[in-house]
């Protein structure tokens, strides 16, 4: 009996001594979702979208922070700075996972590594529509054509910066259209496209959820898609390749932790992410604001990035040599 109670005295002693490990009480302050762009541009319609739900389902204040700047580097630079704790996430794009290399072909030292940042889950998949002001003395996509050959470089265009989505979309579809376009950066998506619409650039590539609000506002007209498939949305407004156009881009959005985050809070963050993408709430949102919804898991997304930036990165070659 004696025995019994010692080893009884042991096990409880041993039981309360243990520590409790992070991932036994996460999270239990509120998790910031940092975005690399201004309010108004896709990345941050995702961010906020998303923020509802995966705040019910951990039961805990999910903020969103803009940290526009540098393409949305800076924003992965706030990432990596701080403790890997899966507090702080990221908004990835698909320049997030181009911009590395893209700094080193231009002879510049990035601000971060791919190694630096553990993708957690792609959570939507959108094209970009390319846009013009309805009052534009450009009628079709041929009539922009004709005159960005007949004065290469003075049609201007917006983006969230350089290597940024809208600069790569355009990009890709000036080398298939043998035309050249002069590219204006703003702080993000939202600002390049409202300088479109004021007339400050000459047009601009948007996502679905800007885009079909305007045009439905008879403030903007659309004239072609950037992606792989016609959207809803817009059913007469071809793809690249649909007129033509030998391009492809489309705008991946998905959520990353730094590396070094745990493992058990990282399964944590992608099942409760998965939940919240799968949510109608999410859904309903993601409807309401003509967002294509693409849930990928952790391994399929980090599948699907690699892919996309190898085909990425051979075009920044091409026009590194131009």
């Amino acid at each position: 009996m004696q025995l019994k109670a010692i080893s009884y005295l042991s096990f409880l002693f041993c039981t309360l001594a243990s520590p409790i490990t992070p991932a036994q009480t996460y999270p239990e302050r509120p998790i910031t979702i940092v975005v690399g762009q201004a309010p108004g541009g896709s990345a941050d319609v995702n961010a906020r979208l998303l923020s509802a739900p995966l705040s019910k389902i951990l039961k805990q204040t999910v903020i969103v922070q803009n940290k526009p700047g540098v393409g949305g580097a800076l924003s992965v630079s706030q990432l990596i700075s701080g403790t890997p704790d899966g507090y702080t996430l990221l908004v990835t794009q698909s320049a997030t996972f181009t911009y590395p290399e893209a700094e080193r072909l231009s002879g510049k030292k990035p601000l971060y590594e791919l190694n630096q940042i553990e993708p957690i889950a792609q959570i939507s998949d959108d094209p970009l529509i390319l846009i013009v002001k309805t009052d534009s003395r450009w009628k079709t996509i041929d009539d922009l054509i004709k005159e960005a050959k007949e004065n290469p470089g003075r049609i201007t265009f917006g983006s969230s910066g350089n290597f940024g989505p809208a600069h790569l979309a355009v990009e890709s579809f000036s080398q298939a259209a043998g035309v050249k376009f002069n590219q204006i950066p703003f702080s993000g998506g939202g600002p390049a496209n409202m300088a479109m619409l004021s007339g400050t650039v000459d047009f601009s590539v948007g996502p679905p959820s800007f885009v079909v609000p305007q045009i439905k506002a008879g403030k903007a007209r659309a004239f072609l898609n950037t992606g792989p498939k016609r959207i809803k949305e817009l059913p007469n407004i071809p793809t690249y390749k649909e007129a033509g156009f030998n391009a492809q881009y489309s705008f991946s959005t998905g959520i990353a932790a730094p590396t070094g985050t745990p493992e058990p809070i990282l399964q944590i963050l992608r099942k409760a992410i998965k939940e919240a993408v799968m949510s109608s709430e999410f859904a309903s949102k993601a409807e309401t604001q003509d967002m294509e919804v693409s849930y990928l898991d952790s391994m399929a997304f980090k599948k699907y990035s690699s892919e996309e930036s190898q085909r990425v990165i051979e075009l920044l070659k091409k026009l590194m040599k131009e």
